[in-house]
């Protein structure tokens, strides 16, 4: 299984965050994880709550499945909102309370990792598609 890439998703909600890692071909969720958003503490907190949970899902799944943390090549990721793909920016997210806030670049600088972001119901879309009930 060493040889296999990883990637971590990460589901921010208005009430909840969900951390998990999954190899890029398929296969289980490791090292999952489910922790409070509470964006009433400010941005700051849930950016660091972000990393924090991605630190600890990279070292749990590599544990898990037997790999190194090496084996994370990415982050995807899916916010409330309107957002723009292009710089990594939600546009504006009420649930959440920011405007033209730069999350994607404040993910990688903080977890060194490449990450992508999509608008939440997107991601879901997406994933429905890949490895859900719209295959």
């Amino acid at each position: 299984m060493s040889g296999r890439k990883h990637v971590i998703g990460v589901d921010l909600g208005g009430t909840t965050i969900k951390v998990g890692a999954v190899p890029v071909d398929g296969g289980t969720v490791l090292g999952m994880r489910t922790l409070p958003t509470d964006s009433h503490v400010g941005a700051k907190f849930v950016v660091d709550r972000i990393v924090s949970m991605i630190g600890d899902v990279r070292r749990d799944a590599a544990r898990e499945g037997g790999f190194g943390e090496e084996a994370i090549v990415g982050v995807g990721m899916g916010a409330p909102g309107p957002l723009d793909r292009e710089t990594g920016t939600v546009i504006e997210t009420p649930n959440l309370g920011w405007r033209n806030f730069p999350l994607r670049d404040l993910i990688a600088k903080g977890t060194g990792l490449e990450v992508e972001l999509d608008n939440d119901a997107n991601a879901a879309t997406l994933g429905e598609w890949w490895r859900g009930a719209g295959r």
